[in-house]
């Protein structure tokens, strides 16, 4: 009887381990520009452009591309400024982001004495090589009403006379104001009158801010004496109350 053989084929094990030829990963990075800003003319406006990001402490310049522009209100889009690798191309007189600042990530700039003209969408577009991210702020500008009463405090009016009130703002913007005129009837008790009341549209002026008048006309009675009025004027910026006492002679 003839024996088994038993051939056993060796075993090779090889064990391939994949070696990853990948670029180094590139730090995560997130734009924060805040919400509306609404400002007085004259006054110096922060626009914020803020990176944060998990590189290391300062940001790799040469990876960094900073971008602002400008779209006004029903206007065509303007470039601001321009960083590129460490080289600026700059558009708006006084735009300055110093590099030191965009090591760590501010990316923002001030608008000195802001004007009606800078009024609008400012959109902060941040390349982080190969990451793009952008941010969007809105700005609007306005100046408060510079208010008059005539004649102010007391109105002296005659018995079966009539007298008109001059109640004006001046100097303000944007145009949209309204002017109303009150009589107090107690301490919690007012009325609003349309009664004798005249209102002129805003007028646009040579510096780009708005007048505006409206009259009142009295003609009291006797026991109207004592009895006290205001012009009351909202405007976006501000809102203001004029007051007087009638005075029946």
């Amino acid at each position: 009887m003839g024996s088994l053989r038993v051939w056993e084929s060796p075993h090779f094990l090889i064990l391939l381990l994949p070696i990853a030829f990948s670029p180094q990963a590139s730090a995560n990075i997130e734009i924060t520009t805040g919400g509306a800003i609404v400002s007085l003319r004259n006054q110096d406006v922060l626009i914020p452009c803020n990176i944060t990001h998990s590189d290391t402490a300062k940001l790799d310049l040469k990876k960094l591309s900073v971008q602002w522009t400008l779209t006004p209100p029903n206007g065509t889009q303007v470039d601001l400024y321009l960083y590129v690798s460490r080289n600026v191309t700059q558009n708006r007189r006084g735009l300055n982001i110093s590099e030191t600042d965009l090591e760590l990530g501010i990316a923002g700039f001030t608008i000195t004495q802001i004007q009606f003209s800078d009024e609008g969408e400012y959109t902060c577009t941040v390349t982080y090589t190969p990451q793009k991210k952008h941010g969007a702020v809105t700005v609007e500008v306005s100046a408060q009403p510079i208010t008059t009463l005539e004649p102010p405090h007391f109105v002296a009016i005659d018995l079966g006379m009539e007298k008109t009130i001059l109640c004006e703002a001046k100097g303000f913007y944007p145009g949209a104001i309204k002017l109303q005129w009150v009589k107090h009837l107690g301490p919690s008790r007012q009325e609003v009158l349309d009664a004798g009341t005249c209102f002129r549209d805003p007028v646009l002026t040579s510096d780009g801010t708005f007048n505006v008048t409206s009259q009142l006309t009295l003609k009291p009675l006797l026991g109207d004496n004592g009895n006290n009025y205001s012009c009351r004027i909202k405007h976006k910026s501000a809102e203001q109350q004029l007051n007087f006492t009638l005075l029946v002679k």
